[in-house]
């Protein structure tokens, strides 16, 4: 699953202070099936966080895409 290779990516992420260098190439549209890649609304709004600036086009599936807590707790750490 492309999920997977997400979090595979993530357990080998680098930090130094703010700086996240990302050493595996992801592909993000690999990350759901094919058949959610036109099942999806857009709309503009803006941030959740000051200043709040309406500079977000926000993009929200229809289908919720599921992982694990497990690969949750990966991408948190």
């Amino acid at each position: 699953m492309a999920v997977k290779g997400l979090i595979d990516a993530a357990t080998k992420l680098t930090r130094s202070g703010n700086v996240t260098d990302v050493i595996v190439p992801v592909n993000l549209v690999a990350l759901y099936p094919s058949a959610l890649q036109t099942t999806f609304v857009t709309y503009r709004g803006s941030r959740t966080s000051p200043n709040c600036d309406e500079k977000v086009f926000w993009t929200v599936f229809l289908e919720p895409i599921f992982i694990s807590v497990e690969q949750v707790n990966v991408l948190l750490n």
